[in-house]
């Protein structure tokens, strides 16, 4: 960026922080991130490092400075997009890999009256925003007056790549792969706000206050979007007409991080062969905190097909995986129906009939009932105790229930 332009009133420096997390990506390739799941942080500062001399001494000086406009970016939509990983020989592997995906995003804007503390100006909504992790974007242009030319250019480093831009090309998979970058991974795009009169329809937060000499600027003014095409039928739709007042501003949203594996299924991606960190049949991947945790694990102790690491029952057989709820509860849990130990009846769920079911087994009464899911205590036993516990497991209370039946494989 130019200094000449006063670049320190306009550009931002990512801050750690700013995360994507629970992306999942299916063998197809589909990239899926829940709204929710995306985070920036505020951005208000930067950091100067001048190659030019700079002509206000105020800003001579290399450092953090605070910026006269404040940035409260926020995601108003899930993102979906494709990723390449599904293309490589393993999602863990070290090889170049990139994406894209595209979701609508807005940023309150506030200006800095003094540090950290914020009047709010205005929010800016842009739809369909593309972030990728590729290739090169640039923009060239000026406000809607014809001031203040806005020239910038980024490029993004491909996953597993050096960022070296002798070695880095805009064709994914141009770089060569970089030990020393291994699941280091950057995302951007870039944009121009729409002039004013090309309104969007926000969903109001309720908790949006806004106002003067704010120090706390993480109540965000929307929490989505309608898809009104005017202010009347946007404020009948329960919505806030929201106009742009930066209208024809450009602007490069960028993260630089790394990529956490946090699990995958091994069974469509055995192949191991270029996944850095494999002990024996164990694949690992270092978290946020560079700490190394287990995310494969490709011995099959059931023999049923599906590798220990994602088997919902790895001691026991069951390669259709089914799981028709959990503790009082229709929805799956992750625990396999043939192993969903306090499950006596059968039906894949634990409920207050199992524990009658076992009451009337140890009273000698007839029942439907099968032995092999009754130990929820670990005493090896069926007893009136494993039955209390699912009753008070049902109602919330501790200790909960253990997977210690002869069904699960103890």
């Amino acid at each position: 960026m130019d200094g000449a332009v006063n670049f320190y009133k306009w550009a931002y420096t990512t801050k750690g922080g700013s995360t994507f997390n629970n992306m999942l990506v299916d063998t197809d390739g589909d990239y899926f991130i829940a709204q929710e799941d995306m985070t920036f942080l505020l951005y208000d500062t930067y950091e100067h490092h001048g190659t030019l001399p700079d002509t206000d001494p105020k800003y001579q000086v290399d450092g953090t400075y605070y910026t006269n406009i404040a940035f409260q970016p926020y995601v108003l939509s899930n993102a979906k997009g494709w990723c390449g990983s599904v293309m490589a020989t393993n999602p863990g592997a070290l090889e170049p890999m990139a994406g894209q995906i595209t979701f609508d995003f807005a940023f309150d804007v506030y200006h800095q009256t003094s540090p950290g503390v914020y009047t709010y100006s205005s929010t800016e909504i842009v739809r369909d925003f593309e972030m990728r992790s590729y290739g090169t974007v640039s923009v060239d242009v000026r406000n809607e007056l014809g001031q203040y030319p806005q020239v910038y250019s980024a490029s993004a480093v491909v996953n597993n790549t050096s960022p070296d831009p002798l070695l880095h090309t805009a064709q994914v998979g141009g770089a060569p792969a970089d030990p020393n970058q291994y699941n280091l991974v950057s995302f951007m795009g870039a944009g121009v706000l729409e002039k004013a009169g090309k309104a969007q329809c926000g969903i109001l937060n309720p908790d949006w206050v806004g106002g003067v000499g704010l120090t706390n600027t993480s109540v965000k003014k929307y929490t989505g979007l309608l898809d009104a095409t005017d202010e009347t039928s946007c404020t009948t739709a329960g919505g806030t007409w929201q106009d742009h007042s930066y209208g024809g501003y450009a602007y490069i949203l960028r993260a630089d991080g790394i990529r956490v594996i946090e699990a995958m299924d091994y069974a469509a991606y055995s192949d191991l062969s270029n996944v850095p960190s494999v002990i024996g049949q164990y694949a690992y991947n270092n978290d946020e905190s560079g700490i190394s945790q287990q995310i494969a694990n490709l011995s099959d102790v059931d023999g049923d097909g599906i590798d220990d690491f994602t088997d919902n029952c790895p001691n026991t057989a069951n390669a259709d995986q089914s799981d028709k709820g959990g503790v009082d509860s229709t929805l799956a849990d992750g625990i396999g129906d043939a192993c969903q130990c306090g499950d006596v009846s059968g039906d894949g769920k634990v409920t207050n009939s199992d524990a009658v079911l076992m009451k009337r087994h140890l009273l000698g009464l007839p029942s439907s009932f099968d032995a092999d899911f009754c130990d929820v205590n670990g005493d090896g036993n069926c007893t009136n105790t494993d039955a209390v516990l699912v009753q008070r497991s049902i109602l919330g209370l501790p200790p909960g229930i253990r997977q210690t039946c002869t069904a699960a494989g103890n």
